[in-house]
C-alpha cells in the first residue's frame, strides 16, 4: 500500500539527500519513496539551505552573469544558475561546486527534518503575528479591501507571509477591522455544513461479547439461565435517578434496582451486592448469561462477570447490536410499559410495578401468575430470590 499522502520521515529525507548527491532525476526520487513528485520538489525547495563562504569577497548570487562593478544595486542573495532555478534546486551534485565562487544551496536531511518538527510545534502555538505585526497586517488588508482588491491579490501585491485561508480565519475571529460584509464575494456564499464521518470504533469490551457470540453460546448451552438487562432513565439532570431492570427469560421474573445515577459505578454496586447475598456459586448458577444494550453504564463487563476479588469468571455478559433493541425485545416491551406506569404514579416504583402486574400483555399469562408476576427487589431481600429460583 502506498504512503503517498504520509509525512516524510527522517529516513526518507536521508534517501532524498543521498539521491540528490547522486544527481538522480525527480521522478526517480519520487518513485523510490512512493511519493508525488510535486511533494518531493516542494520538500527540496522549502528546506534548502544557503551556504556562503566566510572568506568570500563577493557574496552576490548573480556574480557570474552580472557585469556591474563596485556599486551594485541588484544584489541577489541566492545563486541564479540553472541548477538552482529548476530541479534539483540545490548544488549537492554540481560538478563545479568546488570551483564556483557563488553562494550555494544545499539539502541536508538532518536540518530539513529538524525544521519540519519545529514547524509542527510552532503551528500549534496560535497566532504567529505579534501585536505590532498584526496592526501592520490590518492596515495593509484594510487599505486593499477599500480599494476593491481581493485577499489573494493583497497577499501577492504586498508579499505577505500568510496563507489566504489564514487571513480569512483572522477576519472570522475579528482580529482585523475588515469584516466579512466588506468582502466582495464571501457574503454571497453559503457556509457548507461540515461532513460528519462516522468511523466505527472497535471497543475492547466487545471482544467475544457480541450478539453473534451470544447466539453461539445459547446454541452450545440451551439450558443456560439467560437474563436481559436494561435501564429506565428518570428526569435528565445532575441527580438523575435510574432503574436497573433484570428480566429472566424463562420465567419472566423481573427485578428492579433503583440507581442514584446512570453510571458504571452504580451498576457495579448493584451486582456487588447481589454477589455478596447470593455467593459465587449461586450467582454463577442463576446469572450464567446476561444480554444487555450498548449504554455507557454497561461498558464495564468484568465487574459483572468476575467475582468480587476478581480471581474467577462466574458469568458471561453479551451486547446487542447497535439500534437492535428487538434482540432483547421482551425486556424492552416490559420496560416501556413500566415507564408509562411510573408516570401515572409520580415515579413511585412500588406502585408502578403493581400496575404492571395487572397490565394485560402477551407476556403475562394469567394461568400461572405465581411465576410471571413482576417483583421489586432491593439488595437486602435477595434471599427470597434464592428460594424462588432454586
Amino acid at each position: 500500500m502506498t504512503n503517498k499522502y504520509k509525512h516524510l520521515s527522517d529516513i526518507e529525507r536521508l534517501s532524498i539527500e543521498t539521491l540528490l548527491n547522486e544527481d538522480a532525476k525527480l521522478i526517480d526520487i519520487a518513485n523510490s519513496l512512493a511519493k508525488d513528485p510535486r511533494g518531493i520538489k516542494n520538500e527540496i525547495y522549502k528546506h534548502r539551505i544557503l551556504d556562503v563562504r566566510k572568506n568570500a569577497k563577493n557574496p552576490c548570487g548573480n556574480q557570474l552573469r552580472c557585469e556591474t562593478k563596485h556599486f551594485c544595486t541588484n544584489f541577489c542573495e541566492t545563486p541564479t544558475c540553472k541548477r538552482t532555478t529548476r530541479f534539483p534546486y540545490v548544488c549537492n551534485a554540481c560538478p563545479d561546486r568546488k570551483e564556483c565562487k557563488s553562494p550555494k544551496l544545499f539539502y541536508n536531511h538532518h536540518l530539513a527534518h529538524q525544521d519540519y518538527k519545529e514547524n509542527i510545534s510552532t503551528s500549534k502555538i496560535g497566532l504567529k503575528y505579534d501585536q505590532a505585526s498584526l496592526l501592520k497586517l490590518n492596515e495593509i488588508v484594510s487599505e486593499g479591501v477599500k480599494n476593491g482588491l481581493s485577499l489573494e491579490v493583497i497577499i501577492a501585491t504586498f508579499n505577505l507571509d500568510i496563507a489566504t485561508s489564514t487571513l480569512y480565519r483572522y477576519i472570522d475571529l475579528n482580529l482585523l477591522t475588515v469584516k466579512n460584509i466588506d468582502l466582495k464575494r464571501k457574503p454571497r456564499y453559503k457556509s457548507k455544513p461540515k461532513k460528519i464521518i462516522h468511523i466505527p470504533v472497535d471497543y475492547d469490551y466487545l471482544k467475544n461479547r457480541t450478539y453473534q457470540d451470544f447466539k453461539t453460546r445459547i446454541f452450545d448451552d440451551p439450558h443456560a439461565e439467560v437474563w436481559e438487562m436494561d435501564t429506565v432513565h428518570g428526569k435528565v439532570g445532575a441527580n438523575e435517578k435510574t432503574i436497573l431492570s433484570l428480566l429472566h427469560r424463562k420465567s419472566n421474573l423481573q427485578l428492579y434496582f433503583l440507581l442514584d445515577a446512570c453510571t458504571q459505578e452504580e451498576v457495579t454496586r448493584v451486582f456487588t451486592s447481589i454477589k455478596l447475598h447470593l455467593g459465587d456459586t449461586l450467582y454463577e448458577k442463576l446469572f450464567s448469561v446476561i444480554l444487555t444494550g450498548n449504554g455507557s453504564e454497561f461498558k464495564n463487563p468484568t465487574a459483572i462477570e468476575y467475582s468480587i476479588d476478581g480471581d474467577e469468571k462466574l458469568v458471561s455478559v453479551y451486547y446487542c447490536e447497535p439500534r437492535r433493541s428487538d434482540q432483547k425485545g421482551k425486556c424492552e416491551k416490559i420496560m416501556s410499559i413500566f415507564a408509562n406506569a411510573s408516570l401515572k404514579v409520580n415515579h413511585k416504583i412500588n406502585l408502578a410495578r403493581r400496575i404492571l402486574t395487572t397490565f394485560p400483555t402477551k407476556l403475562i399469562i394469567i394461568q400461572d401468575r405465581s411465576l410471571i408476576s413482576v417483583h421489586h427487589y432491593r439488595c437486602h431481600n435477595l434471599f427470597s430470590m434464592k428460594r424462588y429460583m432454586t
